[in-house]
């Protein structure tokens, strides 16, 4: 009997430290919110059971809506063991028409980027007026005596006619606005009022156009932000332009250096840009195809490791579809890094060596659905990177749709 107790003892010990285990894990695999589509049902899994909170139907929300907050549900272990409750987003199947096209990019700032600042020589000496006002690297010049700044020029002529009296500059750093008052010196070579600033108003470059709306117009592209070499800080961006553009070449991504794709602006403009976000550039287009195929968008919990392709150019020409895989889901809770892709197929590493500069925004299938774009290349790992989620990209384009809309009613 003693020995029957013990045993008895034992198997309720390991039957424990599995329940345990399971409500561990169910709390580091199961979300705070699960997003899904009105035609898939969210099902049992082997472990874990989803009931859902009070009634479904009463719970939801306007179908007009295209991603709402429909219902609560009880996540138990074997529909016995409560663990947790948890969100369920269900909306409408989302449709695009997928691009993975270069196109050149003009961004010019929403203010001016302070680069860094410099000595000025004057009568009495070696003087920097910036440092000793306080304007550090990084910050984003705004307004000089509330008079909104959004060039070198617009600097160097406030700061030429300033006479060495008092200017307030209104600065934006970490995201709050400070005045800083600063006095200007006057050049001895060439007698000229100066801030001593190196600054920044506008970039250039190429990048990947993942998807479009047929209906909008609204595009979506490189799945990050675009940031200041020298600063790291993400552009502000008051105006910019989505240029047509054709690829020149690739230089090959190796252990030790990036690859990256050349490209050359072409003299067709083909959109506006509107947002610089974490999630990446965003804009409307002048002109779509109306008729042109869309791929189904697929949500954060449909997407799965395993095999998939991407969409893009990488010579000059049409896309092409290449194969990756899907190694892991990192983060779904992340706007961003959310899973890691590796490029598998062998033409593609013959071209570009794996991930190269040029391809963020490349648009990622997997079962002939959209779920997300490549962002970032690993550091001495070429064939692999980071993703987005398509439907993180997705709801930046639905922002950047109330802001058309918005600007059509003013």
């Amino acid at each position: 009997m003693q020995r029957f107790f013990k045993v008895l003892a034992i198997c309720m010990m390991i039957f424990s430290s599995a329940v345990f285990v399971l409500a561990g894990y169910a709390e580091a695999v199961i979300p705070d919110k699960i997003t899904t589509v009105e035609e898939i049902e969210l099902t049992n899994t082997k472990f874990f059971n989803f009931t859902p909170v009070g009634n479904v139907e009463t719970a939801k929300v306007g179908a007009d809506k295209n991603l709402a907050e429909n219902y609560e549900v009880n996540v138990s272990l074997f529909n016995i063991i409560p663990l947790r409750k948890t969100k369920v987003y269900a909306g409408k199947r989302r449709y695009v028409t997928l691009c993975g096209t270069i196109y050149g990019i003009k961004l010019y700032s929403g203010g001016v980027i302070v680069i860094s600042t410099e000595f000025i020589e004057t009568e009495e000496g070696r003087k920097n007026p910036g440092e000793d006002a306080g304007i550090k690297s990084g910050d984003i010049v705004k307004k000089i005596n509330n008079k909104a700044v959004n060039s070198n020029k617009d600097i160097s002529k406030i700061c030429k006619e300033s006479s060495g009296k008092e200017l307030i500059f209104t600065i934006e750093r970490n995201g709050k606005t400070i005045s800083i008052p600063l006095k200007t010196v006057k050049e001895k070579s060439s007698g000229v009022y100066k801030a001593g600033l190196w600054v920044r108003d506008s970039t250039a470059g190429i990048g990947t156009m993942t998807f479009y709306e047929r209906e909008t117009g609204i595009f979506a592209s490189l799945g990050h932000a675009i940031c200041d070499i020298d600063t790291g800080i993400n552009l502000p961006l008051s105006r910019g332009t989505a240029v047509e553009a054709r690829i020149l070449g690739c230089s090959q991504g190796t252990d030790s250096e990036a690859g990256e794709l050349r490209g050359a602006f072409l003299h067709n403009d083909i959109g506006d840009l509107c947002i610089n976000s974490e999630c990446g550039i965003y804009g409307k287009l002048y002109s779509c195809d109306k008729n042109a195929p869309v791929f189904p968008v697929a949500t954060s919990s449909e997407v799965r490791p395993g095999k998939a392709k991407i969409l893009c150019s990488v010579i000059d020409g049409e896309p092409q579809y290449y194969d990756v895989e899907i190694t892991r889901i990192i983060d779904k809770e992340s706007k961003q890094k959310n899973m890691s892709v590796k490029i598998t197929d062998e033409k593609l590493l013959k071209i570009t060596g794996g991930i190269v500069q040029g391809m963020s925004g490349t648009p990622l299938i997997q079962d002939g659905k959209f779920v997300g774009a490549i962002t970032h290349v690993f550091v001495g790992v070429p064939e692999e990177g980071y993703a987005i989620f398509a439907e993180n990209m997705l709801a930046v384009a639905d922002e950047v749709k109330e802001i058309y809309e918005a600007k059509k009613v003013s």
